[in-house]
């Protein structure tokens, strides 16, 4: 399946309060974060990388006495453990250099690695 797609912020702009604006009519980050206010330039502008996985299940049937019946059920989600990404998430750092720049660095996070899962139903 193709990628969901999500609202990343990619740009930051410093707030005009600790440009020496007045505090009252300046927009400010409401967080306090010092490496200013975010700009999202429009809604879901980055497309996250293709999600895929391989799911496989057995169900065995054992009949019962009086038409009833035992269903095991064996299955195991996402073999191949494959971490499909499900949020970007954004660090900025001030870089060690002179000039007092911020490295901005993106990685992506991924839940549920292979889970194996085994149910039994009764019929009756």
């Amino acid at each position: 399946m193709t990628g969901n797609r999500i609202t990343l912020l990619l740009e930051n702009y410093q707030d005009l309060s600790s440009a020496g604006f007045p505090v009252n009519i300046a927009p400010n980050d409401p967080n306090g974060e010092d490496w200013g206010l975010g700009y999202y330039d429009k809604r879901n502008n980055v497309r996250l990388p293709a999600y895929h996985r391989m799911d496989i299940g057995i169900s065995i049937y054992r009949p019962k006495t009086k038409g009833r019946m035992g269903i095991w059920n064996i299955s195991v989600y996402n073999l191949y453990s494959r971490m499909n990404p499900i949020i970007i998430e954004k660090k900025i750092m001030k870089s060690m250099d002179e000039k007092q720049k911020w490295d901005t660095k993106f990685r992506t996070l991924g839940i549920l690695p292979i889970l194996p899962s085994v149910s039994y139903t009764y019929k009756f």
